[in-house]
């Protein structure tokens, strides 16, 4: 059985950090879903984003540098994390 959830929705605040990770070099463009996705965690402060993309999102760096932004843009510090981690 299923728990009911909330659907977190984008919008125009999501967009813009989602630019600022590209345009930081964070993402790049083509993987703009990445950073669309880290977005939407840090806007609506889930804690932590659990994937199993190794490639652009669990990374040190790059919970470093999302972390950066964060701070600097008003948003909170998020916790990027494998299943493994859990």
């Amino acid at each position: 059985m299923t728990k009911e959830f909330k659907v977190l929705k984008s919008n125009k605040k999501i967009e813009n950090l989602a630019r600022l990770y590209v345009e930081h070099g964070i993402f790049p463009e083509k993987y703009f879903d990445d950073a669309l996705h880290v977005a939407i965690v840090s806007y609506y402060k889930v804690p932590y984003l659990v994937s199993w993309n190794f490639t652009h999102l669990v990374k040190v760096k790059t919970r470093r540098m999302v972390n950066s932004i964060n701070t600097v843009a008003g948003f909170g510090v998020i916790e990027i994390i494998s299943p493994q981690e859990l």
